[in-house]
């Protein structure tokens, strides 16, 4: 169940919280040998309130992927202003756009007007490694 059969997982938590054996999970596994990417970071309310949480995963190995749509204010304001404060506290490994369909009935991708916020906040090279560089790492699996 790894991204394109590779070391990376792709982890998504209730909106709401995080597991409370997020560490032991964490370590479980990395002992596999697989990098836990957590999905949607600034959208989850307990990471709203506990931000030094989700820096102290990150620190131990996780990676934190970035919605592109709450960079653009599409989630509101206040997701908005933590999606830009991670970014500016280089806690994001990538932005992705979280679209569910091509069609206009669903998500739709919005990557480049994100890849234009984040260049605001972290410049354009670091931007683009955000949505270019580091997702080719996760599928080339380096």
């Amino acid at each position: 169940m790894t991204l394109n059969k590779t070391k990376y997982l792709l982890l998504e938590f209730p909106a709401d919280q995080i597991p409370h054996q997020i560490e032991e999970i964490l370590f479980r596994i990395q002992i596999m040998g697989i990098i836990p990417i957590f999905s949607h970071v600034e959208r989850n309310l307990e990471f709203q309130r506990k931000p030094d949480l989700l820096a102290n995963l990150i620190q131990k190995g996780a990676l934190a992927q970035l919605t592109a749509a709450s960079l653009c204010g599409v989630f509101g304001s206040p997701t908005r202003k933590f999606a830009q404060k991670l970014l500016a506290n280089h806690l994001i490994y990538c932005i992705a756009t979280d679209a569910h369909s091509d069609s206009k009935l669903g998500r739709n991708a919005i990557l480049s007007k994100a890849l234009a916020e984040a260049s605001k906040i972290i410049g354009h090279q670091a931007a683009l490694n955000l949505v270019h560089s580091n997702p080719q790492k996760i599928i080339t699996n380096q």
